[in-house]
């Protein structure tokens, strides 16, 4: 049976996502989920972000930013391996993170496209 590979979530175009952050950090969180960013989300991310370090599920990339200028680490020491369904999120939160750290080693990986066996 042949396989047909999953495009992505449609809904996270280059617009959605240019709105989505403050949708979903300044409303969602605290309202829906009673999480404030800063008190709840960030420092979580943060006390858990390693050098080596894998985000699934990556959004726009603002938790992974934050957590690298928490973290204080050079950035050539730093390796993102950045995972998700859509390679439009994939695209911002490397935008994201190599604006503000150049020598970051960032690898995207879609899970739109799983790996072929053969």
């Amino acid at each position: 049976m042949p396989v047909t590979p999953y495009a992505g979530p449609s809904g996270y175009t280059p617009f959605y996502l240019s709105i989505y952050g403050t949708y979903v950090l300044r409303f969602s969180m605290p309202v829906y989920w009673g999480c404030s960013t800063n008190n709840g989300l960030r420092p979580l991310f943060s006390g858990n972000f390693s050098k080596r370090h894998v985000d699934i599920g990556v959004g726009t990339g603002y938790c992974l930013a934050e957590a690298m200028r928490d973290a204080h680490r050079e950035p050539k020491d730093q390796h993102v391996t950045l995972v998700d369904f859509s390679e439009h999120s994939l695209t911002a939160a490397r935008k994201r993170v190599l604006s503000r750290y150049l020598d970051v080693d960032v690898r995207c990986t879609s899970l739109a496209e799983p790996p072929q066996h053969g």
